[in-house]
């Protein structure tokens, strides 16, 4: 059963309500939590709601020490049809008790479950954001891709604001005629907040020892699996070079890293895993360059968390990827699923070390000039004040 956390009604009461939906308590707190802050400043009392167990319980934790009311729902990536009823209910159940004046959807079933219960709710404002396709685009039967466009198509029709983090997406869903272009906005990623990522001093590493660092999702649309391949052929070749990952398995994505090729790569190549972890800051400031070659993104934190932390990249010529590479100046972009292009660029970096403090400073300055979270924070924002 999914469960919620009661507040007194005080003067909460007469604010206007803001409901904000997403898969789960780890993605509010690493890219929502500063809206809700913002938010919650501007006078709206913010409910919530995503899966708050199991792994997740500890960032409804600390959601929870920002004072900030959550519902849990049983959100999963499983495909049953009575699960995703259940879900339908639970949410049902959060939009009519809570009676929101604005609801903003974020991640794939929150946007489309949440859409057609607000078909049928008109008294609330819906807002909806497009973080990413997913595995469902990128990999799944052209049948099953059909009928998840029918389902966006449904589910969007009463949507106030429709917004893209980056523009081939917004053209995907106008040429589907998904949406309309009247409703549609553009916004750059989830932006990043410069002051809490921005570059530290490390320690110089011994023998001029270069760090590739993948930070993501261990699954294999991130391109876990061709960067591993890259990887390992560099380490084969040169002593001078380590390989970190940083990421968590995500055990109900299909396309999972599975354990026994994870526990290979630890150690048959001494490749490093840190696993998830909360603050990614040090694991970043101890890297050379960060890498994520994904097959396609909404507009990769990751990758702008590490510019703004000053370091170069390496990522994928994919639907969102590129758009975080600023002509070559910070880093450098390759083919989709390109092994061989993926260990040339990392194989520039080693060769020539002197870049990376530069390349770095593009990485920095580029992301101050485009993904300020601050950007992004004051669009949402006016279209909840609308």
């Amino acid at each position: 059963m999914h469960t919620t956390r009661t507040i007194q009604c005080d003067d909460t009461c007469d604010k206007k309500k803001l409901l904000i939906i997403s898969r789960c308590a780890w993605t509010l707190y690493n890219f929502r939590l500063n809206l809700i802050k913002k938010a919650m400043e501007q006078g709206f009392q913010v409910i919530c709601a995503g899966s708050t167990t199991g792994k997740f319980e500890k960032y409804a934790k600390l959601l929870e020490e920002h004072g900030i009311h959550l519902v849990n729902l049983p959100i999963d990536k499983s495909k049953g049809v009575l699960k995703n009823f259940r879900l339908l209910g639970a949410i049902w159940d959060v939009i009519a008790r809570e009676q929101p004046d604005v609801m903003h959807l974020f991640t794939i079933k929150p946007v489309i479950l949440g859409g057609i219960i607000a078909n049928i709710m008109r008294d609330t404002r819906t807002i909806v954001t497009i973080t990413g396709l997913g595995h469902t685009f990128i990999t799944a039967s052209r049948a099953t891709r059909f009928l998840v466009r029918i389902a966006y198509r449904v589910s969007l029709l009463n949507a106030k604001i429709v917004f893209f983090q980056n523009r081939e997406d917004k053209a995907l869903f106008l040429e589907s005629s998904l949406v309309s272009e009247k409703r549609s906005r553009i916004v750059n990623g989830s932006g990043v907040d410069l002051e809490y990522f921005k570059p530290q001093s490390v320690t110089l590493r011994p023998n001029n020892c270069i760090v590739f660092l993948f930070v993501g999702r261990l699954i294999r649309e991130k391109g876990i699996y061709e960067f591993i391949e890259a990887s390992v052929r560099l380490l084969n070749e040169v002593s001078n070079v380590k390989v970190r990952l940083l990421g968590d398995r995500d055990e109900l994505n299909p396309s999972v890293v599975t354990r026994s090729d994870l526990d290979v790569w630890q150690d048959k190549y001494g490749i490093e895993w840190a696993g998830y972890v909360v603050d990614v800051r040090p694991h970043i400031a101890k890297a050379d360059v960060v890498v994520l070659p994904s097959y396609r993104e909404g507009t990769p934190r990751s990758l702008l968390e590490a510019a703004a932390m000053a370091k170069p990249i390496i990522t994928s010529d994919a639907v969102g990827c590129r758009n975080v590479i600023d002509a070559g100046r910070n880093g450098y972009k390759v083919p989709v699923k390109d092994v061989t292009k993926l260990y040339e660029a990392m194989v520039r970096f080693v060769k020539n070390p002197q870049i990376i403090g530069t390349m770095g400073k593009h990485s920095r300055d580029f992301v101050q000039r485009q993904y300020d979270e601050k950007d992004v924070l004051k669009a949402y924002l006016k279209s909840y004040a609308k």
